[in-house]
């Protein structure tokens, strides 16, 4: 006797609408954090190197430089 699949050729469930959003959100949450990484090593790389790749505003900030004199 042969087993047969009872799956077979059934349609696909679809996710509810809250579990859909509710993977919505967490794709999205992970796309930020993502992003957020990857932003924060283009900071850590040497300014002439953003600069040769054209992403200069992406570097950190400068230390603000201040006169050495005040009179």
């Amino acid at each position: 006797m042969t087993m047969i699949y009872i799956h077979a050729g059934a349609a696909r469930r679809h996710p509810s609408s809250i579990a859909r959003a509710l993977l919505d959100r967490l794709a999205k949450a992970a796309k930020r954090r993502r992003i957020r990484k990857e932003m924060k090593e283009l900071s850590r790389l040497p300014r002439h190197l953003l600069r040769d790749m054209g992403l200069e505003q992406y570097a950190s900030p400068d230390v603000p430089t201040f006169p050495n004199h005040w009179r």
